[in-house]
């Protein structure tokens, strides 16, 4: 079973059930949680006179979850300051980083979510992706330099020409190549 919060009407169930003497692991099958739910929810949620109240359940647990610090992680002081730092030039990594050993609060933000608001911010019209490190990814960056030539000997290697032979002396027993297309050429002289 995946994990979700109950609801009103399952605390409901849960209090008749409990009423009628079912052990937790009937009424966890019954309601479709697993019987740890119902107990924790029993042992959280007693009213002050050791029963049950459904209604006063809901009420704390709305309570719990908006006191939660995952709700407060996201708010807009958080925002702008993280927009703040990528504009100077900090990665979704440091940022985080910084995060987890500085902040006094306990706000663990990813990396990943950083970067899904760089994203959520370019559909926008924002200008945040600018200022990212790496604004083409490598794929790109590497289909480029393929189309370029980059990294390429795209002309086959040729002796060099008697032109410098005649200035150099006769160089005929030395290896040398030269590049068809290159400017600067490599030549080892060995006597």
């Amino acid at each position: 079973m995946e994990y979700r919060q109950l609801t009103q009407t399952q605390r409901y169930q849960i209090l008749a059930l409990r009423s009628t003497g079912l052990s937790m692991r009937e009424i966890g099958k019954i309601v479709g949680c697993h019987n740890s739910s119902v107990s924790r929810e029993l042992r959280r949620n007693l009213a002050t006179d050791a029963d049950y109240k459904p209604e006063e359940a809901q009420a704390l647990s709305d309570t719990r979850r908006r006191s939660a610090l995952k709700a407060n992680k996201r708010n807009a002081g958080v925002i702008m300051w993280i927009k703040e730092r990528i504009r100077h030039a900090w990665s979704p990594q440091q940022i985080t980083g910084f995060m987890r050993r500085f902040c006094e609060t306990g706000i663990q933000i990813s990396h990943q979510w950083i970067y899904d608001l760089i994203y959520r911010d370019k559909a926008n019209g924002g200008d945040l992706w600018t200022y990212c490190r790496l604004p083409v990814s490598r794929r790109n960056r590497r289909q480029l330099a393929k189309s370029a030539g980059l990294g390429k000997i795209n002309q086959p290697i040729l002796p060099i020409k008697s032109e410098i032979d005649s200035f150099f002396g006769s160089l005929r027993d030395t290896p040398s190549l030269l590049a068809k297309a290159a400017r600067y050429c490599l030549m080892s002289l060995i006597t």
